[in-house]
């Protein structure tokens, strides 16, 4: 990275003794998409901490139900999931209805380094602020193949963000953002070590785990406190836990 200052992520995510052990799909080898070259950048301004890392949400607050979506920026199913999959008609079918509040949430899994373009990419999102975020995720999993396959992703994320209108400045001030970086490292230890109840009305700790965390699988979505993430609590495939509308549907008020 260019930045000197910025605080080394992994040392940040790891220092809680976490190391997210999730199975990653093999990212695509399609040809990289043409660079994104705006002629003027229109994000020139870094938000404030408190909106970088304000909750970032779909649908209505008074919605009846609540669904946190976990995902990675580097992690193919994810991007399958947010884009054209169950997460992408959850909105349609329960956050734009107002049956559900979506609550959007990076988790960073323990095959990516400093450097794989995973916390680079959650980084960027949030300093592109409130009002653009969402257009920036969708932007981020859209050319996943590209970027996370680059020889430097952290480079070909910013390139990616520079073509969205953020100006070098403004990535810049985002990556030597520790209070950024604390604030997702804290999102991401949080989720790992809470307990859940899972589908079938057991629950999972970070104890009772094989990998002493509780999320064991992205993407993971939990529903009113009912973890769905793939797995079971003996760390084996599960397809009765994955977030599908069909498995979701029953646990919603």
């Amino acid at each position: 990275m260019r930045q000197p200052t910025r605080p080394p992520v992994a040392t940040v995510l790891f220092a809680a003794g976490l190391a997210m052990a999730v199975t990653m799909a093999a990212c695509s080898g399609s040809a990289a998409p043409a660079p994104l070259t705006p002629t003027v950048s229109t994000i020139t301004t870094l938000p404030s901490l408190d909106e970088m890392l304000s909750e970032k949400t779909i649908g209505s607050a008074s919605a009846p139900n609540t669904i946190i979506e976990y995902v990675s920026f580097y992690n193919v199913p994810s991007a399958d999931f947010y884009l054209t999959g169950d997460g992408a008609q959850m909105k349609t079918q329960f956050a734009d209805t107002g049956k559900a509040q979506i609550l959007f949430r990076n988790l960073f899994t323990g095959a990516e380094t400093a450097t794989s373009g995973e916390p680079v990419a959650a980084m960027l999102a949030r300093c592109a602020g409130n009002a653009r975020f969402f257009d920036a995720v969708t932007l981020i999993f859209q050319r996943q193949s590209s970027w996370s396959t680059a020889a430097n992703p952290d480079t070909a994320v910013e390139q990616l963000m520079l073509g969205f209108g953020m100006s070098q400045s403004v990535i810049n001030s985002c990556l030597a953002n520790s209070g950024l970086l604390n604030g997702l490292g804290t999102i991401h230890t949080n989720a790992l070590l809470a307990t859940y109840q899972l589908p079938d009305g057991t629950q999972r700790t970070p104890a009772s785990t094989a990998f002493s965390q509780s999320i064991l699988g992205l993407p993971a979505v939990v529903v009113n406190g009912t973890l769905f993430d793939g797995r079971n609590n003996d760390a084996t495939l599960n397809a009765s836990f994955s977030p599908t509308l069909a498995n979701i549907q029953p646990f919603l008020k």
